[in-house]
Order: C-alpha cells, then structure tokens, then sequence
C-alpha cells in the first residue's frame, strides 16, 4: 500500500481466517487510497500487553490483484462522492450547533424582553392606580 488514508472493516464471517504473527486471527480492512482503492487487505489487530497495546505489523493482501480499468476509475469515483458526502456532513451539523447557540441566545433576549415588558406593564399600571388614587383624594 503506497499511501496511509482511511480504511473500513471486512465483516464478512464467511471468510477463511488469517492468522498474525502474534497467532490471533488478522482482522480485515479496507483500504481507500488512489492506489489501492476499496482494495481489501489483513492486518494485526494487536494485543494488550501490560499498560500497553502490541502489534507485530502483519500485512497481507486479501487479493492479488490491483484494482484497474473502470473498477478502480469506480471506486475513486464512488471514495470523493462519499468524501464530499461526509464534508457536506460536517458542515450541515456545524451549521446546526451555530443556529441552535444563537437560538438559545435569542431566546434568552427574548425571555429578558418578556420580563422587562411584564415588569413595565405591573408599574405602568400600579402608576395608573395611584394617579387614579391620588385625583380621588384630591379632586374638588
């Protein structure tokens, strides 16, 4: 495999096992490089070792053969869709983290204008209470 990129698990337990040098069974992953796109391949999964975690660096291809022709021009293809897939992704949920803080801020604006008003309304009319009070006691 010429470039390190992200990669997914075979979990297809139809498979003939593939031991490690560590002799624990090799777990199956998907590479998704340009040069061996969707090209599967065993590594070791590694063990726990004292505070630790060891692998003994076991690789082997699943198959023989490099992706060619319209199967690898296929599976690039399919890669960036799903790469762009997962950018849009991103970007929507940041979008929605934004628009959930400034609707928690607006809502608090709000609350606090609800509040003011209230108060404005119980003075404004305990105000008018008096005036009425004050034009009773004092109107000739």
């Amino acid at each position: 495999m010429a470039q390190s990129s992200s990669y997914s698990t075979i979990d297809n337990k139809k498979e003939k096992v593939v031991v490690c040098n560590c002799n624990i069974e090799a777990k199956g992953i998907q590479a998704w490089t340009v040069d061996d796109p969707g090209r599967r391949f065993y590594t070791c999964e590694g063990r726990r070792v004292s505070n630790g975690y060891q692998t003994c660096n076991f690789f082997r291809w699943y198959e023989v053969e490099n992706p060619h022709g319209w199967q690898y021009t296929a599976l690039l293809g399919a890669r960036n869709v799903i790469r762009q897939q997962k950018e849009d992704i991103s970007n929507l949920r940041n979008q929605v983290r934004e628009l959930s803080l400034e609707n928690v801020r607006i809502g608090g604006a709000v609350r606090l204008e609800n509040e003011s008003s209230g108060q404005l309304h119980l003075i404004q009319t305990s105000t008018v209470k008096h005036v009425k009070r004050l034009e009773e006691k004092y109107w000739f």
